[in-house]
């Protein structure tokens, strides 16, 4: 039987198990990591968070956890949310975790005026691809890419 599922805002107290799951989502994913419990609280929680990360619960065990923030697309002319990290611990996938955590990042958009969601996927990730495109999920395959800004302000420099 499947355990009942608790979405819930992350709290200070989340941090060192939003980290351990955040470090098996970025060795999944070949991700350089360093997504501590410290970064976590720091750039997470205070005046000006940078993102939002709700945690899911399974009786008193975190499962997964879904980090995002605001964003914007001139393509969409309107407010959306960036869906950066969505992760299901791989014992806790196809209970309803991963639905239940889209769902409320879904209604926390909708709360804040947001009309998308806008997430990447690596091409190699097939299961990820397969059931955001049944979700309704379109678009073009791109490449991401990240420019690091000390470095990009050395290479243009006047």
């Amino acid at each position: 039987m499947t355990r009942p599922i608790n979405v819930r805002p992350a709290r200070l107290e989340d941090a060192d198990p939003i980290a351990s799951m955040a470090a098996a989502f970025h060795a999944f994913h070949g991700a350089p990591g360093g997504f501590t419990a410290d970064v976590i609280r720091r750039d997470g929680f205070g005046d000006r968070p940078w993102f939002d990360i709700l945690i899911a619960e399974q009786g008193r065990e975190a499962v997964g956890y879904a980090l995002f923030h605001k964003s914007y697309e001139t393509g969409h002319a309107a407010p959306g949310l960036y869906l950066a990290d969505l992760w299901v611990e791989p014992d806790a996938r196809r209970t309803g975790v991963g639905a239940a955590l889209l769902r409320a990042v879904a209604k926390a958009g909708e709360a804040c005026g947001a009309h998308f969601i806008w997430l990447v996927v690596q091409s190699f990730n097939q299961e990820a691809l397969t059931y955001y495109e049944k979700l309704g999920a379109g678009g073009d395959r791109v490449e991401a890419r990240a420019l690091m800004i000390p470095d990009l302000l050395t290479r243009l420099k006047p």
